[in-house]
């Protein structure tokens, strides 16, 4: 009877420990779950901010890479100008190579070995060389006349400057002069003008002087009278004449 008891009781405590341990296994796995749904949400936010990064970080990859080929696009562009450009010269530098080989073609008919194109060169030269030196001794020369030149318009400057003022000085010297002349002139009109005035004045008073002698000695000897006055009138007319 007690082993009977005892193994219901060790059934029951194990029913018993069972549906603890179930409902904390369950409890667990239901944490379990919840953690993992949690780690699964922080992953994808951490996914998508990590995609959100790295959309940015392709973007700006491909800003970067859009104006690399721009870059590409305009360096294409100028090299493709060059292209024509060089394209271009390299037609000029045909055609000059053509024309030169023309001249070569020309020179080598005209001429009958390469010793003959050589001294026909040299005699080239030689003319090259002398009619540079030509050229240089002309602009030698052409530079002294224009310093001559102009060594001679600076003396006719001065010299016309200086004969300028020589006239002007000469032109005021004489205007000067004719205004002294005049001023003499004037002076010696007003002195001559004044000794006339007072020989008048003074010659109106000795003949009213005469008069009232005349007039006072008229009582008097006629003969003596009369000799006084013509005396007087004489050395009154000396006088006069003295000063003129």
């Amino acid at each position: 009877m007690k082993k009977k008891s005892k193994n219901k009781l060790d059934n029951g405590a194990i029913a018993k420990l069972a549906s603890i341990t179930s409902s904390a296994i369950t409890t667990f796995k239901e944490k379990q779950k919840q953690k993992q749904k949690e780690l699964a949400q922080k992953r994808k936010k951490e996914e998508f901010s990590k995609l959100n990064l790295e959309k940015k970080e392709i973007n700006k990859k491909i800003d970067q890479l859009k104006k690399q080929e721009d870059k590409i696009s305009m360096k294409f562009e100028e090299l493709r100008l060059k292209e024509k450009e060089l394209n271009l010269k390299e037609i000029d530098i045909t055609n000059k190579q053509e024309q030169l080989k023309n001249r070569e073609t020309n020179l080598t008919e005209k001429e009958n070995n390469i010793e003959l194109s050589r001294i026909e060169i040299k005699k080239i030269e030689k003319n090259l060389q002398l009619k540079h030196e030509e050229q240089k001794r002309k602009d030698v020369d052409l530079k002294v006349r224009e310093d001559e030149q102009k060594q001679k318009e600076l003396r006719d400057s001065r010299r016309k400057r200086r004969e300028q003022k020589q006239l002007e000085q000469k032109i005021n010297d004489q205007k000067m002069l004719e205004e002294q002349k005049l001023k003499e002139w004037e002076e010696k009109f007003d002195r001559e003008q004044k000794i006339k005035e007072d020989q008048e004045r003074l010659k109106e008073e000795k003949l009213k002087q005469l008069d009232l002698q005349q007039r006072k000695l008229r009582d008097q000897d006629y003969q003596n009278l009369s000799d006084e006055i013509s005396t007087q009138l004489k050395d009154l007319d000396i006088k006069s004449t003295t000063k003129n």
